[in-house]
């Protein structure tokens, strides 16, 4: 993520909203970030990632401490997606 001061991104405005259509942009005051300029493609599917969860855990607090079928499948497919086969030893 491309990092600039407010001062450049207040002088520079326009290349800020350029650099942002493909990247994030970190805005720092001093030492430390204050802001964050993104698309506002990339404003959406945050949005949307939140509501998503949001609605799964409204979900989850209906079904208490069990998941649903669906939200099984989907904690087991990303498991299966993350385990790696063990290496074989072949010395044995």
């Amino acid at each position: 993520m491309k990092t600039v001061s407010a001062s450049d991104a207040k002088s520079h405005f326009g290349e800020l909203l350029d650099t942002a259509i493909a990247e994030p942009v970190a805005v720092k005051r001093g030492k430390r970030e204050v802001a964050v300029v993104l698309s506002w493609a990339q404003y959406e599917r945050l949005k949307a990632l939140e509501e998503a969860e949001i609605n799964r855990q409204s979900r989850a607090a209906e079904n208490g401490p069990f998941l649903s079928a669906e939200e099984s499948r989907e904690v087991f497919d990303r498991l299966m997606r993350e385990v790696k086969p063990a290496p074989s030893d072949s010395s044995s």
